[in-house]
């Protein structure tokens, strides 16, 4: 359940011995040590020197009943940073050939994957280590194509442009390649399937290099997957770390070593689900990683480092690992506040997994397109715009509206944004039109435009604009959208098909003498589409705003939601179901700052049992106050601190 990743200084004897003695005062606060490759590119004895010493501290740790594995800690390379390392083992002893980025830039401590010498260095390197019998080793995430500072996106070197010119029959330059991968979108899947190849290669030699020496142990992948330069997944790598009978092991994400900006831990969260969606089926294991580096009082509080577990579990993890002992600039007993914690929370965090072994996550999902990274870009979108993910803005958008969110493909309710429907091939938009989706205009008028549907025009504003609702309770409220520093007013619909429900407009506005529909329930070929003028990507919005957003989302697909928070609070859903489509537990995180400032009530729809229980790393197992409602329950919560969270599991 719990594993530690442990230090360099770790391997000397008595720091593990002193560990050792810790961990046994804190039974369940760990269950799994990695032992760690030096960091760097140092001479080849001294990754033989290490690893004999990691042997003798492997069995001291086996004979204590914690299971070992082992990371690799880099192998193409960080970045710049590195230059802080021994390098001497790839920059003085062997001659290896430096990453150059689509920028010309040569990463001075970064590696091209097809050169020969450093590829025998890294198989020389883990060989060394495969020699502690590792249960899994893991290899760190600088096993990628992007993000190799001063190199975005690699590899651009000659020897990577001549290879991929002959296998194409091309003579591209570098210049000439980058601007083709902008262009034309056969040259770069043609140079992403390139890429991935030859990662996959460098993969499968690492791979074969650990089962050389230790042929049990498995191949485990940590990987934040940021960017899609190389595709929409990492199945390419996990692939190459596969061997029948030893399915490779995930360790998503990446980042958020301090707690200092706790809402990009929320970012951070949907990147590991983002992560989850896209294993492939053999994955079984996900082990979200909590970083600590450097590992200090003024980096992350022992609250924020089981908060960050949590919050991971709930999005589907079933394990988890730490880097909170890396370093020795605190003493053991700072670090004993963290382990004791860590067997505090653990039958919170085992329920959570085991209730992720039985469910699936549930809610609304953003529309994704399979292929993401081949959409049409323009000239003035950005140098290789087309790498960056397009998750970000419906995830996120849909959580702080207050949308149980995940990802499925098959999700009743779908979010689309606009720079989705670009990445879109002509049969996923054409099962758009069949399914319940939420959108707002931009993303409506790319919908259209790309499938030639004539019977929606669209007006652009040119001033500031007031939304005024025409409908619901909150008839004649409205959301004032002001102009930004610069670019053009909203868009609005000036011509809707038949049978389509006008939510709200912007009145006496600048639209050329027409008046613009803002929101509006949509019919379709075969669902209707909530399209929404204003607000359904802002994070803050008035409770009118929020309550238009979920009527309209309801209007379509009711069925979709799992659970909502009746009241106005900064709250957010993670909400699990059986296969059965009945509600088993909904993870709910305040936000806010100080505790909540109403008493929050919970509604669960179509729940497994009408006995609601929270749990959190500070309280387990107390029964709520509940009521039925039709096909809903409405449980009254506890009081919640700011950056709180619990999980109510419906049992009964």
């Amino acid at each position: 359940m719990i594993a530690i990743r442990l230090g360099t200084h770790h391997k000397e004897e008595e720091q593990a011995i002193a560990l050792i003695a810790l961990l046994r005062r804190y039974p369940g606060a760990c269950d799994e040590v990695w032992l760690c490759s030096e960091y760097g590119f140092p001479p080849m004895e001294v990754h033989c020197k290490a690893a004999a010493k990691w042997e003798r501290v492997a069995e001291l740790f086996r004979n204590e009943g914690f299971r070992v594995s082992l990371q690799i800690s880099n192998t193409i390379g960080h970045g710049a940073y590195m230059r802080n390392l021994d390098n001497r083992g790839l920059l003085e002893d062997i001659s290896a050939r430096r990453m150059v980025g689509a920028n010309g830039k040569e990463a001075k401590f970064c590696f091209c994957w097809f050169d020969e010498a450093f590829r025998a260095y890294c198989a020389d390197m883990v060989k060394a280590y495969a020699k502690t019998k590792p249960f899994c080793v893991w290899v760190d995430d600088d096993l990628r194509a992007d993000n190799h500072f001063p190199v975005d996106y690699g590899c651009f070197c000659e020897d990577c442009i001549d290879r991929f010119n002959k296998e194409q029959g091309q003579n591209f330059t570098r210049e000439t390649l980058v601007s083709a991968l902008d262009g034309d979108v056969s040259v770069r899947k043609a140079f992403v399937e390139f890429t991935k190849a030859g990662l996959s290669s460098f993969t499968k030699l690492l791979t074969h290099a650990v089962h050389e020496v230790s042929p049990d142990s498995f191949l485990g992948y940590q990987y934040a997957q940021i960017y899609g330069y190389d595709g929409d997944d990492r199945k390419y790598i996990f692939d190459a770390m596969f061997i029948e009978g030893k399915a490779p092991k995930s360790r998503p994400g990446g980042g958020f070593y301090t707690d200092h900006r706790p809402t990009d831990l929320i970012e951070k969260q949907f990147l590991v689900g983002y992560s989850n969606f896209r294993l492939p089926s053999y994955v079984t294991e996900i082990r979200p990683e909590v970083e600590n580096t450097p590992d200090v009082p003024y980096g992350k509080t022992v609250y924020g480092t089981c908060l960050e577990a949590a919050l991971y579990f709930a999005g589907g993890a079933n394990r988890i690992s730490f880097a909170t002992l890396m370093t020795e600039y605190e003493p053991l007993y700072y670090h004993a506040r963290f382990l004791e914690s860590f067997a505090q929370a653990r039958p919170y965090w085992e329920k959570m997994a085991s209730e992720n072994e039985k469910t699936r996550p549930a809610g609304v999902s953003p529309a994704l397109p399979k292929e993401g990274y081949l959409r049409p870009v323009s000239s003035d979108s950005g140098f290789l715009s087309w790498a960056q993910h397009t998750w970000h803005r419906a995830a996120l958008g849909g959580f702080y509206n207050g949308f149980p969110m995940c990802y499925d493909d098959n999700a009743p309710l779908v979010l689309l944004s606009a720079e989705n429907i670009a990445g879109m091939t002509k049969a996923e938009r054409k099962a758009l039109a069949f399914r319940p989706v939420i959108t707002d205009v931009e993303g409506f008028a790319a919908f259209c435009k790309a499938e030639g549907l004539s019977c929606v025009e669209f007006v652009r504003a040119k001033g500031p604009c007031r939304e005024v609702f025409l409908t619901g309770a909150d008839k004649g409220a409205g959301w004032n959208v002001p102009l930004g520093h610069e670019g053009p007013g909203p868009l609005a619909i000036s011509r809707l098909p038949q049978g389509a429900e006008i939510l709200s407009r912007f009145d006496g506005l600048p639209f050329d003498g027409e008046v613009g529909v803002a929101s509006a329930l949509v019919p379709m070929d075969g669902a209707r589409w909530a399209v929404i003028g204003t607000g359904l990507w802002d994070r803050v919005v008035s409770s009118a705003k929020r309550r238009q957003i979920w009527a309209a989302a309801e209007a379509v697909c009711k069925e979709a939601f799992p659970a909502k928070i009746e009241q106005p609070a900064q709250v957010g859903l993670f909400a699990r179901q059986n296969e059965k489509g009945q509600t088993t537990s909904v993870s709910v995180l305040h936000y806010g700052l100080g505790p909540s400032e109403t008493p929050l009530t919970l509604r669960v729809f179509r729940p497994k049992g009408s006995v609601a229980k929270a749990w959190s790393h500070t309280r387990q197992n107390i029964r709520l106050l509940s009521s039925a409602e039709g096909d809903s329950l409405l449980i009254t919560l506890p009081k919640m601190n700011g950056w709180d969270m619990l999980t109510v599991f419906l049992e009964g």
